[in-house]
């Protein structure tokens, strides 16, 4: 029988490896661009007009971007090398950031 392959994806595109200084760069970015997100729009949303609410989106877009990034390269780098946990980390890392920023 034969065994299946697990897929290998070339995410240099993303980071390259779990050390890239790209990563710290980009969760610091995340946690900034959350944290002036919520310090700017929270409890304000059903008083904006149309073009602060098309603000809002484009910021909240941008946080969403660098997240889909941490999140696409780690849960992948995870799946395809399952034994090596410092990708864990970084989904971890940036979850935390985002969570917290956003369930209050």
């Amino acid at each position: 029988m034969k065994k299946n392959k697990l897929p290998k994806w070339n995410l240099d595109e993303i980071y390259v490896g779990h050390n890239d200084p790209k990563i710290d760069k980009d969760l610091k970015k995340l946690s900034k661009l959350t944290n002036q997100f919520i310090d700017k729009w929270k409890g304000k949303i059903k008083d904006l007009s149309g073009k602060e609410i098309s603000n809002c989106l484009k910021e909240y877009e941008k946080i969403n971007e660098i997240m889909g990034l941490l999140s696409t390269h780690s849960s992948l780098s995870f799946a395809s090398k399952w034994k090596m946990l410092k990708y864990l980390d970084i989904t971890q890392r940036s979850l935390i950031i985002y969570r917290c920023c956003f369930q209050n």
